[in-house]
Order: structure tokens, then C-alpha cells, then sequence
């Protein structure tokens, strides 16, 4: 199971609340290998509105991966339109948090380096920035930890680190490629996070 949350984070001003926060329009992609062509997606229509949580469930090898690396912009589709707010995605971008199955922390960060790598990347080095970090650490239940390294930390505790990681530059929507409750967790504190607005 995938899964997917729009209108986790800011919104574009422009957007009309009645219209989808994201769109996938007649979109496929083909990936080539040396066996020739495969067909991963076909001409997949999908709209996602405001505050939706959706699941994309189906076997082994089926897309589900690929509709989130579409979504996401990490490659561009071989024919169709995918929509964020009404705009194409045209790469990646920190409006669309991207959460592996993998935590793939940096091993010689900080937990709260590795909680506001996305910011960094972003150039969001602000106070105000550090400390949406240590809030975002405080709400996955690792407040105190900052300090430590990944080494030091459970398995789960390190899906936490990267469901902050993903949640740190206030994406638009999320994807996540994790088949556990951490998804639960993802719209709890996406949730919490909203109402302290």
C-alpha cells in the first residue's frame, strides 16, 4: 500500500479550494530496458482534493511506486499531465514531500540535521525554520534526541526522523512508499500541526 495526503503544508494563495489539489491527466510512463519497453502506467487519470488521504493499493510491480515518483516530479511522464495546485510538476520540488520505506538518514548528521536536511537544501536556514525542527521532533515523540546520531536510534524511531524530514518544509501533499502505521502518524501530526496555525 502507497499512500498519498494533499494540503499537509502552504497552499498556494491562487488556489480555488473546489478545484483539485492534485491531478494526474491520461498519464503513463514506459521505462526501457535492455529486454525493451514496459508499460508501468496507462493513461492513469487520478484527482486528489483538499485534505484528501488516499491509498494506492495493488501487487508487486503494478505502478504504485511509479505514480509516486510522478507525483513527485522525480521523472517526467511519457505522456499526460501531472497537476499540483493547478500547475504541472515539472521536477522535483519542496511542495511535494517524498517519504521512502527506507529512512535513509545521513549517518554523520544530527537527528535535527537530518530533521531539517530539506530545509537546508532550500536555503530555510531562519530561526523560525529550527524551530518548526524541533517541533516536528517533538510531535514524532523524539524530543531530547536532536543531539544524537541515526546510529543511536531504533528502526522506528528513524522512520520518524524521516517522516519529520518530510514534513520540515511544509510540502503541499506527501507521498509515502511506507506500508506501516507511520502513516497514521503522518496524518495525526499533519493534523496538529494545521490547528496551531
Amino acid at each position: 500500500m502507497l499512500c498519498l495526503g494533499a494540503t499537509l503544508g502552504k497552499e498556494d494563495k491562487d488556489m480555488d479550494d473546489k478545484s483539485p489539489m492534485l491531478e494526474l491527466r491520461g498519464v503513463s510512463h514506459v521505462y526501457v530496458g535492455r529486454k525493451g519497453a514496459s508499460l508501468a502506467v496507462d493513461r492513469m487519470e487520478l484527482a486528489v482534493g483538499h485534505g484528501e488521504f488516499i491509498s494506492l493499493v495493488g501487487p508487486s510491480g503494478c505502478g504504485k511506486t511509479t505514480v509516486l515518483s510522478l507525483l513527485a516530479g522525480l521523472f517526467p511522464p511519457a505522456a499526460g499531465q501531472v497537476l499540483l495546485g493547478g500547475k504541472p510538476v515539472t521536477g522535483p520540488s519542496a511542495k511535494v514531500g517524498y517519504m521512502l520505506q527506507q529512512d535513509c538518514l545521513l549517518p554523520w548528521r544530527t537527528i535535527r540535521d537530518n530533521a531539517g536536511l530539506g530545509l537546508d537544501i532550500a536555503g530555510r536556514r531562519a530561526a523560525a525554520e529550527r524551530n518548526r525542527v524541533e517541533m516536528l521532533l517533538e510531535e514524532v515523540g523524539l524530543a531530547g534526541t536532536e543531539g544524537k546520531y541515526p546510529g543511536e536510534l531504533s528502526g522506528g524511531m528513524r522512520q520518524r526522523v524521516a517522516l519529520a524530514r518530510t514534513l520540515a518544509p511544509e510540502p503541499m501533499c506527501c507521498c509515502s512508499t511506507s506500508r506501516s502505521r507511520l502513516w497514521i502518524c503522518i496524518s495525526r501530526c499533519s493534523l496538529r500541526i494545521s490547528c496551531r496555525r
